[in-house]
């Protein structure tokens, strides 16, 4: 769980929320829970969704420099829509409940990070849950970028899997900022 510190009020690192390099980002990513790889790394985005997203901030950069000015990840606050972390070993599911997301605790957590940005990017649909229950809007909402879900969505006409993968993820992307 993301623990306040003692300086300044803000949180820790954790599987669930980690906060971006540049702190004049006013845009939040918003996903849905921490799996194995986020456990193992102690960061949101460790697996192949980071990956996901590296290559959607090359379009989303593209398409509004204004509101995703880095063209790296790392530089941008990304918080989970619950704190557990859930993967199919672990808890039979790669997310987390309604009623996980909707406790008052969860939702005063993400009421704090929240607070502090402009632009919010939800994607999944525990995502856009989140951040409405805790009160905010989405400035821009998907799908989570999940490569099985964007391969059930998107198609390419791409060689290779990671051609396919990046024109797959580049529809994607152009999706969310419609």
């Amino acid at each position: 769980m993301p623990m306040q510190n003692d300086s300044g009020g803000g949180f820790e690192q954790s599987h669930a929320y980690r906060k971006g390099n540049l702190s004049y980002i006013k845009t939040i990513i918003v996903l849905a829970a921490g799996g194995w790889w986020e456990a193992l790394a102690g960061r949101p985005a460790a697996g192949q969704t980071g990956v996901t997203l590296q290559i959607a901030l090359q379009v989303w950069h593209a398409l509004d420099p204004i509101r995703f000015p880095s063209l790296e990840l790392d530089d941008y606050t990304i918080v989970n829509a619950v704190e557990d972390v859930h993967y199919k070993r672990k808890t039979g599911r790669t997310e987390g409940t309604q009623a996980e997301i909707r406790t008052e605790r969860n939702l005063h957590r993400l009421r704090r990070i929240l607070a502090d940005y402009e632009y919010i990017a939800a994607l999944g649909v525990s995502a856009r849950t989140a951040v409405e229950s805790a009160g905010f809007e989405a400035s821009y909402a998907g799908c989570h970028p999940s490569m099985q879900a964007l391969n059930r969505m998107y198609t390419s006409t791409e060689e290779t899997a990671a051609a396919r993968r990046v024109e797959r993820v580049a529809q994607w992307a152009r999706d969310v900022m419609a």
